[in-house]
C-alpha cells in the first residue's frame, strides 16, 4: 500500500506525533506511523525500511530527543536517499546537529510551540496538502479519526456526525422544555413513582451499549435518571468542555465535602526520576530512568538500586507490593522481588523496539495475580507468578490502560477515547469519549467509581462515571499534553502533570483547582502519591525526583482556573532549588523569548551584559 507522509519521531514525543497523525488522516494524507503500522513479531528496522519508499514526504517531529536520536538519523538519511520531501515541524528550541543539519539545511521549518497549538498543527496540515499536491483535502476540524481501516470517506462521517449531534441534543432539549411547561407535575410525579430497576443498558449516543459486568451498578430507566444522566452528557452549549457538570455521582469521595490542602516545596533528590512509584504498603519508593532506585520513603535513604540495559520506561507495584515491573528499553517488561531486588522474570515478547511507551502501558489486578502490558495494537495479559501468556484484547491505539478494583473489568485509553473490556471473555462492553476528549493517560479513583482521563493537547482532562461513561465535569488549567494523573487513597485529591512544566491539584468533589506547584525545569513525567496522602512525587527528564509535602489549610481554591497559565512558557534555564517557590510563583514568567540559539548563558556580575552561547555568541 502507498503512503502520503512517513512521521518520524522521538518516542518521547509520541503523544505530539500521534496528534500530527491524527489531524493528517482526519484531512484525508494516508500516514504511515510506528508502531502501529507494524505488525506484531516482524522486524522493526525491516518494515521502517520497506515503509519510507513507499511514501511521498517525511514530517519530521523535530525536538532535543529527535535530534539525538540515531534511530530518526537513519530514517532522515533514507527519506533523503529515496527523494522524499522533509517538512521539518519543530518543536523546541534547539539547533540541528550536524548529521541532520546536512539533510535539513535546505528545509523550510514549521515552528510550534511544545506542546504544539491546534492552530499549528492546523498549519503542518494545510502545508504536507500543498506540497504533496492533493487537490480536494483541507485541514478537517479537530473532530473524532475514522477507525483504522475503514474505507469511506470523510464527507459521509461528517454528515452523520452532524445529524446524530442534532437528534442527541434536540430530542432531549424538546423533551425537557416540554417537561419544564409543566413542572409542578412532573416533580410531583418523579417523587412519588418508584425508582424502576432493569437491566437494559442506556442507550446514549456517546457509547456503546452491553452488559455490564458483575458488581456494577443497574442502569437508569426512570424519568428523573433518565434526565439526570442527559443533564450530566449533554453539553450546556458548544462542546462538552465547559468548566463541570452538575451530575451526581456515585461514590463517596465525589460527594464528600470539599478539601483544602496545600503543598510544600520538600527534599529534592538529584536523582533522574522519568518514573515514580510508591508501594501500596508504604515501605518503598521506587524511581526509575537508567537504573531503578530503592528508597526508604521515610529517611529517604536508598537501599539498593539495579542497572537497566538501557532505558527504564515505565514502572508499576503489585497492590501486594510484593513485585516491581519495569520496561526496559531492550529487554521488555521484567518483574523484580520487591524484598531483595532480584529478578524474577522477564515476559516474552514485550520488547517495544523505541520505547515508546510509559508507566500506563502496566497495570496489576487488585488481587496482583495478573499484569496487563500494552503491546502494539494488543494488551496482553500475563501470570504474575508464572509469567505465562494468559490471553489478549485486541484494544488498537492504547495509550493507558488500568483494571477495575474486582479485577473482572479493564479501561484502556487512547486517541479514540476509552474502552471497558471484560478481561474473562475479551469482550468489550462499553466505550465512551472521543479524540476531542484524549485519553493518552487514564486514572481510576481508588473504589472504581470515577475515572479522570488527560489529552495531548491543550483539551480539560475528563471525569468520567467509570460505570456508565457518563462525562461528571472537566477539570480546566493546564497548558499543554498531561503527562501523569494520580488520586490519592482517599478518592478526594486529583493531582496532575503537563507539558507546561507545572504539577496542579484538584479537588475531586468540586472540580476546583487548589494549586499550581513549579520548580521543575521540563515536564513531570510521573506522579506518585504516598500511601498516607502527605507526601507527592514527581519525577522530570529535567533530572531530578521532587518531593512535595501536604498539609491541610492550603489557599482558597480557585473555582474557575485563569485562562492563562502561572507560567506562559516556561524558561528553559536552569534553575536553582530554591528560584521558584509556592510563594513567588506567580511572579515567574516570560520577559521576552528571544529568537537564537541558547546552548549556554550567562549574566556579567555587574549586570551589565547577558552572554548567549550558540554557534556564535551574543
Amino acid at each position: 500500500m502507498a503512503y502520503d507522509v512517513f512521521i518520524s519521531y522521538s518516542s518521547r514525543d509520541k503523544p505530539i506525533a500521534d496528534g500530527v497523525c491524527a489531524n493528517l488522516e482526519a484531512a484525508g494524507v494516508r500516514c504511515w506511523i510506528a508502531p502501529r503500522d507494524i505488525q506484531a513479531g516482524r522486524d522493526w528496522p525491516t518494515e521502517i525500511s520497506k515503509a519510507i519508499p513507499q511514501c511521498r514526504a517525511m514530517v519530521l517531529v523535530f525536538s532535543a530527543h529527535s535530534n539525538n536520536s540515531d534511530d530518526v538519523s537513519r530514517e532522515l538519511v533514507l527519506a533523503a536517499n529515496n527523494k522524499l520531501t522533509i517538512i521539518p515541524f519543530k518543536i523546541d528550541a534547539v539547533m540541528p546537529n550536524p548529521g541532520m543539519d546536512y539533510y535539513l539545511a535546505r528545509t523550510h521549518w514549521l515552528d510550534a510551540m511544545n506542546p504544539p497549538t491546534r492552530e499549528q498543527i492546523f498549519k503542518l496540515v494545510e502545508t504536507v496538502i500543498n506540497v504533496l499536491g492533493l487537490k480536494g483535502l483541507a485541514p478537517a476540524p479537530f473532530i473524532p479519526v475514522l477507525p483504522a481501516g475503514t474505507e469511506k470517506s470523510l464527507e459521509t462521517p461528517k454528515k452523520k456526525t452532524s445529524t446524530s449531534r442534532l437528534l442527541r441534543i434536540g430530542i432531549p432539549l424538546v423533551i425537557l422544555l416540554a417537561i419544564m411547561l409543566c413542572a409542578g407535575g412532573v416533580y410531583l410525579g418523579i417523587k412519588l413513582l418508584p425508582a424502576k430497576k432493569s437491566s437494559q443498558a442506556p442507550t446514549q449516543a456517546q457509547f456503546t451499549t452491553a452488559s455490564a459486568p458483575v458488581g456494577m451498578p443497574a442502569q437508569v430507566t426512570n424519568t428523573a435518571e433518565a434526565i439526570q444522566a442527559w443533564t450530566a452528557t449533554a453539553p450546556a452549549s458548544g462542546p462538552a468542555n465547559a468548566t463541570s457538570t452538575t451530575a451526581p455521582l456515585a461514590t463517596a469521595a465525589a460527594n464528600a465535602p470539599s478539601i483544602n490542602i496545600k503543598a510544600t516545596p520538600g527534599t529534592i533528590l538529584e536523582v533522574p526520576g522519568n518514573y515514580v512509584a510508591y508501594s501500596p504498603d508504604g515501605k518503598w519508593l521506587v524511581i526509575g530512568e537508567r537504573q531503578i532506585h530503592f528508597y526508604d520513603p521515610h529517611s529517604l535513604k536508598e537501599i539498593r538500586s539495579i542497572q537497566a540495559d538501557r532505558w527504564v520506561n515505565g514502572l508499576a507495584i503489585s497492590p501486594d507490593s510484593k513485585v516491581l515491573a519495569a520496561i526496559d528499553e531492550s529487554r521488555g517488561v521484567m518483574l523484580f522481588d520487591m524484598a531483595t531486588g532480584s529478578e524474577l522474570r522477564t515476559l516474552d515478547r514485550t520488547i517495544l523496539s523505541v520505547g515508546n511507551v510509559s508507566s500506563s502501558f502496566l497495570a496489576f489486578s487488585s488481587n496482583s495475580q495478573t499484569l496487563a502490558v500494552v503491546v502494539g495494537d494488543a494488551i496482553k495479559l500475563f501470570d504474575v507468578a508464572t509469567g505465562q501468556d494468559k490471553g489478549t484484547l485486541i484494544a488498537k491505539g492504547s495509550n493507558a490502560i488500568v483494571f477495575a478494583p474486582d479485577g473482572k473489568s479493564l479501561y484502556a485509553g487512547g486517541w479514540s477515547g476509552i474502552a471497558a473490556w471484560d478481561v474473562a471473555s475479551g469482550s468489550q462492553i462499553r466505550s465512551f469519549g472521543d479524540i476531542s476528549t484524549g485519553a493518552v493517560r487514564l486514572a481510576l479513583s481508588p473504589d472504581g467509581g470515577l475515572l479522570v482521563t488527560g489529552g495531548s493537547f491543550d483539551e480539560p482532562m475528563v471525569l468520567w462515571e467509570a460505570a456508565t461513561g457518563r462525562q461528571v465535569r472537566t477539570f480546566s488549567g493546564h497548558k499543554g499534553g498531561i503527562t501523569s494523573l494520580a488520586f490519592s487513597q482517599d478518592g478526594k485529591l486529583l493531582a496532575s502533570s503537563a507539558g507546561d512544566v507545572t504539577l496542579k491539584l484538584w479537588d475531586v468533589a468540586t472540580g476546583n483547582l487548589l494549586q499550581t506547584l513549579v520548580g521543575h525545569t521540563q515536564a513531570a513525567s510521573s506522579l506518585a502519591l504516598s500511601p498516607d496522602g502527605t507526601t507527592l512525587v514527581s519525577g522530570s527528564q529535567d533530572g531530578t525526583t521532587r518531593l512535595w509535602t501536604l498539609s491541610a489549610g492550603g489557599p482558597e481554591p480557585t473555582a474557575t482556573p485563569a485562562s492563562s497559565a502561572t507560567i506562559s512558557r516556561p524558561t528553559a534555564l536552569p534553575l536553582s532549588s530554591n528560584a521558584v517557590s509556592i510563594n513567588n510563583a506567580a511572579q515567574v514568567k516570560n520577559l521576552k523569548i528571544m529568537d537564537v540559539q541558547g546552548n549556554s548563558v550567562a549574566w556579567s556580575a555587574d549586570g551589565k551584559w547577558l552572554v548567549i552561547g550558540g554557534s556564535q555568541i551574543h
